[in-house]
């Protein structure tokens, strides 16, 4: 089984979406994607609206541990906004419009209503 997590910032409908992926890109570049990933997830409401969450993810950042200069250099780096916009229009052509989106041997999945929905599916698919 290969899981597969893809950037998917919808951009009309949350003013920090590409902001908050550039932040779990770099982040990622020092192997602590989930991390972040799980950190920007439970803090959302903090940031969301913010004109600049830069410093807030930053913050977030040095508490993971994280090179803080080098997480700046990532995430402000035209390369990390170029890996995040590929990844956003290579879903619009896919025709995803909303998140999660699951997938399951090459089908789209209704999204499961939790853990247990999403197992069960796994199950089947593997038998």
């Amino acid at each position: 089984m290969r899981f597969v997590y893809r950037f998917f910032p919808l951009k009309t409908i949350h003013r920090n979406g590409v902001n908050s992926a550039r932040a779990g890109y770099a982040a990622s570049k020092q192997g602590k994607f989930w991390e972040m990933h799980d950190k920007l997830f439970e803090t959302q409401d903090t940031w969301a609206e913010m004109a600049d969450p830069e410093s807030t993810f930053t913050s977030y950042a040095k508490a993971l541990g994280l090179n803080t200069d080098q997480f700046k250099r990532d995430y402000e780096s035209d390369a990390t906004l170029a890996i995040v916009n590929k990844a956003y229009d290579t879903d619009i052509n896919m025709g995803l419009n909303a998140t999660p989106t699951f997938f399951l041997n090459g089908k789209q999945l209704v999204n499961p209503n939790g853990y247990q929905d999403l197992k069960d599916a796994v199950d089947v698919a593997s038998k």
